[in-house]
């Protein structure tokens, strides 16, 4: 449980120093699919780090439920973490960088359904739909913390697991 808990907080931290850097530069990046894509990366290699680390300390032998299972945990230590800070974050320290985001948003999706020819009566009800929500609140970010860490967490658990696992030989 000590291997999880570290990596958990290491990627949890990890995960804040990274948004922190983009807020400092730019919160309009945040939106940006380079950003998302970036963040996918850095998270996959430091559970993939912890999955191998776990099968050498293991002896060299992994099996892919243990596998599987120290990676959701690992996840789910590691999005509480930034979840929270992110409530702390839009809440707390700097409630007006949630219009900012969401100005982003609504202009990025704007030129992504310009781009698909809607019309604009269909532009401005994605426009409202996207206003209306308060995507930073409480509320959206516990909902978003599960949705993430059981249905998105428990495919990478699945991929990492299959990764790192690595069966014992029945015959020595």
């Amino acid at each position: 449980m000590a291997h999880n808990l570290k990596y958990g907080l290491f990627l949890g931290f990890i995960s804040i120093a990274i948004t922190l850097s983009i807020i400092m530069i730019d919160p309009t990046l945040m939106v940006a699919s380079w950003f998302q894509i970036i963040s996918l990366v850095v998270s996959v290699t430091i559970l993939i780090v912890a999955g191998l680390e776990l099968r050498k300390q293991r002896g060299g032998f992994l099996s892919f439920k243990d596998a599987f299972l120290s990676t959701l945990i690992i996840i789910a230590i590691g999005t509480a973490i930034s979840t929270l800070y992110s409530i702390i974050q839009f809440n707390v320290i700097d409630p007006g960088l949630k219009e900012t985001i969401t100005e982003s948003i609504v202009n990025n999706t704007v030129g992504t359904l310009e781009s698909f020819g809607m019309s604009d009566e269909q532009i401005d009800e994605a426009v409202a739909a996207i206003e209306s929500q308060d995507s930073f609140g409480v509320k959206s970010s516990l909902i978003n913390y599960f949705t993430t860490t059981l249905i998105g967490g428990g495919i990478i658990s699945l991929i990492i697991g299959a990764i790192v696992k690595k069966k014992e030989p029945e015959f020595d």
